[in-house]
């Protein structure tokens, strides 16, 4: 029983290293054909809008600035 078990793991173990060697050797079969789709999304300036930053300032700058006062 340990011997079948063995030689069906010995079988799939060849079977996918030569699997794995043959689609190596042979060349790909997938083309590409026509353009690439290329999609513009539409643009109105109207959707803009302004916003207001605020400054974030880290730990260093905070120090370097209470030092300084």
């Amino acid at each position: 029983m340990v011997r079948l078990i063995l030689y069906f793991i010995l079988f799939y173990l060849i079977y996918r290293t030569v699997k794995n060697l043959l689609s190596h050797l042979a060349p790909p079969k997938q083309e590409i054909k026509g353009k690439p789709k290329t999609r513009i999304k539409p643009f109105d300036p109207s959707d803009i809008e302004d916003i207001e930053y605020k400054e974030v300032k880290t730990r260093d700058e905070e120090s370097q600035r209470e030092s300084s006062e």
